[in-house]
């Protein structure tokens, strides 16, 4: 099956709902088991309304402002003509993620802050082992795992769709009349007829 991408601005929130969805689940996930020294059953529980502010900002970051910028950044990197898909793929997922490790190391690091009660100088030096942390982790699991996870749902989702609106077009065309020429044709010359009247 032929991978589909977001066409409409409804295609492309669906589309960045999903992608931010997943990255923001696995991620939170990453990175309560470094705060709490490993993965376990107790990490599962940490799912709460934190979870909830961090997917939506997630979204509105990268649906706003990353994705518009990352997209302007590639085709400024790469050479539409020369360079493959999978280049620009990889330079978009890398520029993106980069950028919204960035960004949401911070978000997370200041919710941690506030939830616990823990500002203190050291920090900024969490915010940057955060970046670093995230990165290493992020960008394979975009580009192997929820990148290519998310264009099949995707797929799945609105391909039926795309075939009916297809069908839909096709079908408009086949059923227009095959008189139609003719008409204009005749419309043509009756106006050219009177054309020639007004000239006599």
């Amino acid at each position: 099956m032929k991978t589909i991408f977001p066409k409409t601005k409804f295609q492309a929130v669906i589309f960045t709902l999903l992608m931010s969805f997943f990255m923001a689940s696995i991620m939170y996930l990453y990175n309560q088991a470094i705060h709490m020294g490993g993965l376990s059953y107790n990490t599962f529980l940490t799912y709460d309304y934190r979870f909830l502010i961090t997917w939506a900002i997630a979204f509105l970051v990268v649906f706003f402002i990353v994705h518009p910028l990352a997209e302007r950044l590639t085709f400024k990197i790469v050479n539409q003509q020369k360079d493959s898909g999978l280049v620009i793929n990889v330079t978009m997922s890398t520029l993106t993620v980069a950028m919204m490790v960035t960004i949401m190391s911070c978000v997370g690091v200041l919710m941690n802050a506030i939830v616990t009660n823990s500002f203190s100088a050291e920090l900024f030096l969490t915010y940057l082992t955060s970046i670093v942390t995230g990165f290493v982790f992020a960008l394979p699991l975009q580009i192997l795992v929820v990148g290519p996870l998310v264009r099949a749902l995707f797929t799945l989702m609105f391909s039926k769709a795309q075939k009916r609106a297809r069908a839909k077009i096709i079908f408009s065309h086949s059923s227009q009349p095959a008189m139609m020429p003719v008409a204009s044709e005749e419309k043509h010359s009756v106006k050219n007829q009177k054309n020639d009247d007004n000239i006599l």
